[in-house]
């Protein structure tokens, strides 16, 4: 049988016409939370932020999958684990730029960040990161560990397609080795700022 049979003579379907669909829909959601930023800033933010997190915990779950299958030294998830190298490298830059309005928000999101410690004792005891020079930074190290245990990953996986060298698989489970440290204060932090 022939790879180009068509089956019952049919015509191959035609979608030229839906290419530009989903630059429009794109539009279509910046305009939507444009406006919904115009109308009640604050809920705005809260919407952003569970958004965000429920890409982040998609992609964090990645990260977290492939550095389990380095220390566990796993095969199951062989099949998958490019997939998840992938989604967990690639899709950094893109979380950091949709974090930025979660930065700029944070003050309206976080009720905690405009209290005073002096007068609260429960934000007193955690003083030093719920501040807002505190929250900035323990952003920029979660995004910082994240870049970098995750392009060390995929930097040595691929590697290791090229030459199947032992090395690499050691490389790749030295970095899961700090990078689930590092996940796991991440993961803390997180709970703790919410």
């Amino acid at each position: 049988m022939s790879a180009h049979s068509n089956s019952g003579g049919l015509p191959p379907l035609d979608f030229s016409r839906w290419r530009r669909v989903p630059g429009y829909l794109i539009g279509g959601g910046l305009v939507l939370c444009l406006l919904g930023a115009a109308l009640d800033l604050k809920q705005f933010g809260y919407s952003w932020l569970l958004a965000f997190m429920c890409y982040l915990s998609l992609v964090l779950g990645a990260a977290f999958l492939v550095m389990m299958h380095h220390l566990f030294d796993a095969s199951w998830s062989v099949g998958i684990r490019r997939f998840c190298e992938h989604l967990a490298c690639l899709a950094f830059p893109w979380m950091a730029v949709f974090f930025l309005p979660v930065a700029l928000l944070a003050p309206k999101i976080y009720k905690w960040m405009s209290l005073d410690p002096a007068h609260d004792r429960d934000l007193a005891a955690k003083w030093p990161l719920f501040t807002k020079p505190g929250f900035y930074l323990a952003a920029v190290g979660c995004f910082g560990a994240w870049a970098l245990f995750t392009s060390k990953l995929r930097y040595w996986s691929l590697k290791q397609d090229l030459d199947g060298a032992a090395r690499c698989t050691h490389k790749m489970r030295f970095h899961s080795s700090w990078g689930i440290a590092a996940f796991g204060l991440a993961s803390h932090w997180r709970r703790s700022c919410g």
